[in-house]
């Protein structure tokens, strides 16, 4: 599986839809780990199942 599908997807329907809610519907998980090449860091999310 290509990463950036994923971070399309969560760009597309969880990020810009109105009607998920942060920290009720998802949360946004930052993932610490070193990054020799330097950039953004790292997010991954948990989405709530109700």
């Amino acid at each position: 599986m290509n990463p950036t599908h994923y971070s399309k997807w969560i760009k597309r329907n969880i990020l810009e839809n109105d009607f998920a809610i942060e920290n009720e519907d998802y949360e946004v998980l930052a993932i610490e780990c070193e990054n020799p090449q330097g950039g953004r860091p790292s997010q991954d999310y948990k989405l709530s199942a109700i």
